[in-house]
């Protein structure tokens, strides 16, 4: 076995037999008629010369967010010795990842992908003028090639507004010739994980991948729970799920300020108790009164801890409703 052999080679074998005698079964078929046999087996050979090892190491396991992470990268040849090349390098939400259960690229598996058998195998002795058997042989492919007592505004705390899928995309991150590349990712304000893939390809087809993952998250976070869009005059309701990610339980105030939304309900409690790891959802009835767009405004404060964000919604034309 070669290395010019990968992905796969086929092995075939063929045998074939004299005539053995004259006789005829039942049917007129002449049992000991010339005849061959043919099989195939299929190797699959590793393209290891071709795979380089790749290494994705992120300065950190847990950030918050906004803040910048550094991400290391390491590039090593099938003998294990540094290797130079040009790095894809991408951190995707994984919640958005999970549905369609993506998996990082392979580029070794999509370059040296299987190739099916291309021999055609048959036989002209049957065709002969003085061949003892009439029928017809068939040549077959081989193989298998087929709000109140506080508002928004008594919480000192910075909004988070910057949420987006991909918090990082480069297709060109240079590694040099000792195997090594860094990259600064400013993450936005998704509190989530974050996957990050390197692709790397090098001279000669040489390829390889890898990936891992860092967490973004804070002691205390609030999650919005808001329809993708809403029409004028739609009576709906929005909620604000909050997280206790503290080692103590604690009282959590929250607040809550819309534009283009009027809220409808009673006034109710906006104050809770949460247990460590615990979590509590916030239920706000509100009507839409604004048009192109709404604001919804969330603050959560626990002890020392706060959190906010804030989501705009598309108002959307009613002529446009279907």
């Amino acid at each position: 076995i070669r290395p010019d052999h990968a992905p796969n080679v086929f092995v075939s074998v063929l045998l074939v037999r004299g005539r053995v005698h004259d006789l005829r079964d039942a049917s007129g078929f002449e049992t000991g008629a010339p005849a061959f046999k043919i099989g195939y087996a299929e190797l699959t050979v590793e393209p290891a010369q071709r795979r380089f090892a790749v290494t994705v190491t992120p300065g950190q396991r847990i950030a918050t967010p906004g803040e910048t992470v550094t991400v290391n990268l390491q590039v090593l040849d099938h003998a294990g010795s540094p290797s130079s090349g040009v790095a894809t390098v991408m951190a995707v939400d994984e919640a958005v990842l999970g549905l369609t259960s993506y998996r990082t690229p392979d580029p070794v598996a999509q370059l040296y992908s299987s190739r099916p058998l291309g021999v055609r195998t048959g036989a002209s002795r049957h065709e002969l003028p003085h061949a003892r058997r009439s029928r017809q042989e068939r040549i077959f492919p081989a193989g298998d090639g087929s709000t109140e007592g506080f508002g928004l505004s008594d919480f000192p705390v910075e909004l988070r507004k910057l949420f987006v899928s991909t918090a990082y995309w480069n297709p060109d991150v240079a590694v040099g010739t000792d195997g090594h590349a860094s990259v600064d990712i400013a993450l936005p304000d998704n509190t989530t994980t974050y996957r990050i893939m390197a692709v790397v390809v090098g001279d000669q087809g040489r390829v390889g991948a890898a990936d891992d993952s860092i967490r973004v998250r804070k002691p205390l976070m609030v999650q919005p729970v808001i329809p993708r869009f809403a029409y004028t005059d739609d009576q709906m309701q929005v909620e604000a799920v909050v997280y206790n990610g503290t080692a103590e339980a604690g009282d959590v105030e929250l607040a809550a300020e819309f534009d283009g939304l009027s809220d409808t309900g009673e006034p109710g409690p906006r104050r809770v108790t949460l247990e460590p790891g615990g979590h509590h959802s916030f239920a706000f009835p509100v009507r839409v009164t604004g048009r192109e767009k709404a604001v919804v405004r969330f603050a959560a404060r626990l002890g020392t801890f706060s959190d906010g964000v804030e989501v705009t919604v598309p108002v959307l034309d009613a002529g446009s409703r279907r």
